[in-house]
């Protein structure tokens, strides 16, 4: 599957774009087929930047450092590999950004419809299909809408706008605050922040919708999208999931065999459903170095220089 993220701030931050790059990037590994990032400028526009590029190459093509930003590196499921096909996808009016994490089934019928309806496709994928039905009855109602449409499956997405975010998770976002200057920030996942890099990280559970305004944000429970096959019982599980979908029913049988329980089952053991908060030490805190260049946090002390590039380090202190 595909990752996402998303980062506010109170004030332009170095860090916005620095932490958004090093997640993007960690993830680009395993979703290497589109990088995409939208973000609001001074004026509140949003602005897209994307393609079959890497994260580092896209955070190029920014331009100022913008308080509002949201991320998303893709692994193909439905579309082709195609500039076309990589996240973020534009609304019609051109005002708002949309991306997903996850896939919906028996979606191509309500393109038609859609398409019938005057919208204007610029993809194959189904988040593109999500799109263009909340233009028409509004992000907060999208989950209803995609059930009475007879679409099923998982979706975890990302609207924003000029005037607000909305982030719905369907159990695969987690959701961090008052961070290096993070007033608001969701992740698909926080394995690439490795030593518990955010001292409170909330898991959303399915059916949550958080939106943000004004520099506040509104949670609320409002249901899944049902899917045919269990939801992934955790963020860091979303790949192994996918692998799953794709394994046959004997190569299921084969891992109850050898290993004593399939692999739902173990996913279940290993990752319990549950709302966390991981670690209670920071791994970034003033005082560590860190590597503009390489992305790279000393925690220990150092000549100073990056031992990759040779490059001067700064203080994280300064960059808060």
């Amino acid at each position: 599957m595909c990752r996402m993220l998303y980062l506010e701030t109170d004030v332009p931050r170095d860090t916005t774009k620095m932490i958004a790059r090093f997640a993007l990037k960690w993830w680009a590994a395993d979703n290497p087929h589109g990088t995409g990032v939208a973000y609001a400028d001074p004026d509140g526009v949003i602005r897209i930047v994307k393609g079959i590029i890497r994260p580092k190459k896209a955070f190029r093509k920014l331009k100022g450092m913008p308080t509002r930003l949201a991320g998303h590196v893709r692994r193909a499921t439905d579309g082709s590999v195609s500039q076309e096909n990589a996240h973020p996808f534009v609304s019609c009016d051109g005002r708002s950004a949309f991306m997903h994490n996850g896939v919906i089934f028996n979606w191509k019928p309500l393109r038609e419809r859609l398409m019938a309806r005057g919208h204007k496709f610029t993809s194959q994928t189904d988040s593109e299909v999500m799109l263009h039905l909340a233009e028409e009855v509004g992000p907060k109602k999208l989950t209803e809408a995609i059930q009475k449409e007879n679409v099923s499956g998982m979706a975890n997405w990302i609207w924003i706008s000029p005037e607000k975010t909305i982030v719905f998770s369907d159990g695969s976002l987690w959701m961090v605050r008052n961070e290096l200057g993070i007033r608001f920030g969701f992740f698909s996942d926080l394995d690439w922040a490795e030593k518990d890099f955010f001292k409170t990280a909330k898991f959303l559970s399915g059916g949550t919708m958080v939106t943000i305004h004004n520099g506040k944000h509104k949670v609320k429970n409002i249901g899944t999208i049902p899917a045919e096959r269990p939801s992934p019982v955790s963020p860091v599980t979303y790949s192994d999931w996918w692998r799953q979908e794709s394994m046959s029913v004997e190569a299921d049988e084969k891992m109850t065999t050898v290993y004593g329980e399939s692999i739902e089952d173990a996913l279940r053991r290993i990752h319990p459903p549950s709302d966390v908060e991981v670690a209670e030490e920071a791994w970034i805190k003033s005082g560590d170095l860190f590597c503009k260049r390489c992305n790279i946090v000393y925690n220990e002390s150092t000549s100073g220089q990056c031992i990759r590039c040779h490059q001067e380090l700064v203080d994280v202190a300064e960059m808060i």
